[in-house]
């Protein structure tokens, strides 16, 4: 146990010089795993889900453009058979009408024999003989065309017969075109409310982007996220808040990712962490080396002994030494934690940890459910180019995901996505991701340009760069050299008046 000069709590924190890297804490060596980021894994199953609900969408619409096609088919065959109706019908009048007159003919014909006696007779008849024919004659005439209209008649009988055959195949044919139609137009309006169920759990909210406001919100208004309550102990939770108002403008999330990535807030039991110290020389909840915690201890429980094994002290002192290197300040914030440990990778896992444990305040402005409805966002401005890109589906989800959660709590100006951008990266020849749209610059933040004087702008960068890994972008562009901590972040000639986010 270390005795220094005690601060009492809750004094004020004055700044202090900065001490050396010699000075600084180290991480622990031994680190309890914390649980998976809870909101992350919502992120990645939400983006899952609506993969798949694409792919079932496109198939659905495919099998509803079969159906349809199909469907058509069908009813113009329909159109088709109603066409012929008429003339089978037209044909089967005429064979009937055929037949009526064959039948009148044969009748006759039978008539006109039976009215002559049979060819041999001795008996005279009453009548005369045709005129150049005899009795035997006039008779085998008539026999003839008693036997030809006979033939004639069962000619038209069977043409009658065939065309009755003819319309009734026809009408078979068209009642079962009726029913098939039937079921196709029922399989249609099935496969129609399937592809629109689809369409509508499509334009869904996209997934709530993790991170925005949980850094960068007001520091006395940040509340606990779902993944702070589940991994912080409550009483570690009451310490860290009520710790970091001590220091203005510091996020108790800050403290909170401190502590979890040091002893997973104290409850690790490695060397050092509730007694004697690391390989590194490291102790205490927060990880202090004895110089550091020689300059910067407090006594947090105003007990009047400053301890660093006491988790309210050694918080108290995590605070006031961030604080005395620009942890009140979102410029200087990732300064401050390099000083905590010397690695850029401490820096972004502290960040980002960070940002998951807190939840702004509800932003006043709804986030857009859509791209189309991003497009016409009223804190969106968009070249028309720009507009065109999202209207048209050139861009990527991840982008349109977190200009849409950027929306909520800032105004953007956007000067290129895809279209109107070059296809190489400056003086390469690798691709740009604009050309795959999956690259946006943002000129404005919130009214003004971007600056190193926009502090908007720069705390729109941090929330960006803080995202689950699954949301965040692979590249972003800046004008703050201090943001280079962070993987894929860079600043060069070319980005001093925009934020450039790509993703790969």
């Amino acid at each position: 146990m270390s005795i220094v000069s005690v601060v009492p709590w809750p004094a004020p924190i004055a700044a202090a010089p900065a001490p050396s890297p010699a000075t600084a804490p180290r991480a622990a060596a031994s680190r309890t795993a914390r649980p998976d980021d809870a909101v992350a894994q919502l992120l990645r199953a939400a983006e899952s889900a609506r993969r798949d609900a694409a792919a079932q969408l496109a198939e659905a619409e495919a099998g509803l453009a079969m159906s349809e096609a199909a469907a058509a088919a069908t009813g113009a065959e329909i159109v088709r058979l109603q066409g012929q109706t008429g003339l089978l019908s037209s044909a089967l009048a005429t064979a009937e009408v055929a037949l009526a007159r064959a039948d009148e003919d044969v009748l006759a014909r039978r008539a006109a024999v039976d009215a002559r006696p049979p060819v041999g007779a001795t008996t005279p008849v009453a009548y005369p003989p045709a005129r150049g024919f005899g009795a035997a004659e006039e008779a085998r005439r008539a026999q003839r065309e008693l036997a030809g209209a006979q033939e004639r008649r069962t000619a038209a009988a069977a043409r009658r017969l065939r065309a009755q055959h003819e319309l009734d195949a026809h009408r078979l044919a068209f009642a079962s075109a009726e029913a098939l139609l039937s079921t196709q137009s029922q399989e249609v309006d099935q496969r129609r409310n399937a592809v629109e169920a689809l369409r509508r759990a499509a334009a869904e909210p996209l997934p709530t982007v993790p991170g925005l406001g949980g850094l960068t919100g007001v520091p006395g208004q940040i509340e606990p996220s779902a993944l702070a309550l589940a991994d912080i102990p409550a009483d570690y939770l009451t310490r860290y808040r009520r710790t970091a108002a001590t220091c203005t403008g510091l996020s108790w999330t800050v403290l909170a990712a401190v502590g979890s990535i040091e002893t997973s807030h104290g409850r690790s039991t490695a060397p050092g962490s509730r007694s004697g110290q690391n390989s590194a020389g490291a102790m205490g909840p927060m990880q202090f080396l004895a110089p550091t915690w020689a300059g910067f201890g407090a006594d947090g429980n105003g007990d009047g002994v400053a301890d660093v094994y006491n988790p309210d002290d050694a918080v108290a002192g995590a605070a006031r030494y961030l604080c005395a290197n620009g942890a009140g300040g979102l410029a200087t914030l990732p300064d401050a934690i390099w000083h905590y440990n010397h690695a850029d990778w401490y820096v972004e896992q502290v960040l980002t940890l960070a940002s998951a444990y807190g939840v702004a305040p509800r932003p006043a402005v709804p986030a857009p459910a859509t791209a189309a409805e991003l497009a016409v966002h009223p804190n969106l401005t968009l070249t028309e180019q720009a507009k065109d890109d999202l209207l048209a589906g050139r861009t990527d989800p991840r982008l349109v995901s977190a200009l849409a959660g950027a929306v909520t709590t800032h105004r953007l100006v956007v000067s290129v996505i895809r279209t109107g951008h070059a296809q190489y990266v400056r003086g390469t020849t690798r691709e740009s991701n604009h050309y795959h749209g999956r690259g946006v610059d943002i000129v404005g933040v919130d009214g003004a340009a971007v600056s190193t004087a926009n502090d908007a702008a720069l705390a729109l960068a941090l929330e960006l760069l803080t995202l689950d890994r699954s949301a965040r972008p692979d590249e972003v562009g800046s004008p703050w050299q201090q943001l280079r901590r962070f993987s894929g972040a860079f600043t060069d000639g070319d980005h001093t008046g925009h934020l450039h986010l790509g993703w790969s």
